[in-house]
């Protein structure tokens, strides 16, 4: 039996959509602050990952409106 490595951890957090903005918008403030490229290069990362994500909570929320209240 062999067992797999993850190499990424995975972390969940549970942001409604204001906070996921104001986490994302101060990554990347502190991504341009930054004089250290790795921590910027990561600050953006992050940030990028919490805008996808809340981007596609909002996408989902908007098939589950169209469902649920225009058929």
């Amino acid at each position: 039996m062999t067992t797999m490595l993850q190499l990424k951890p995975t972390i969940t957090l549970e942001l409604d959509g204001q906070e996921a903005a104001i986490i994302g918008s101060a990554l990347l403030e502190q991504a341009h602050r930054c004089r250290d490229e790795t921590r910027a290069r990561l600050n953006r990362l992050i940030a990028s990952k919490v805008y996808e994500a809340r981007r596609r909570h909002h996408a989902d929320a908007m098939q589950f409106f169209k469902s649920r209240y225009l058929n």
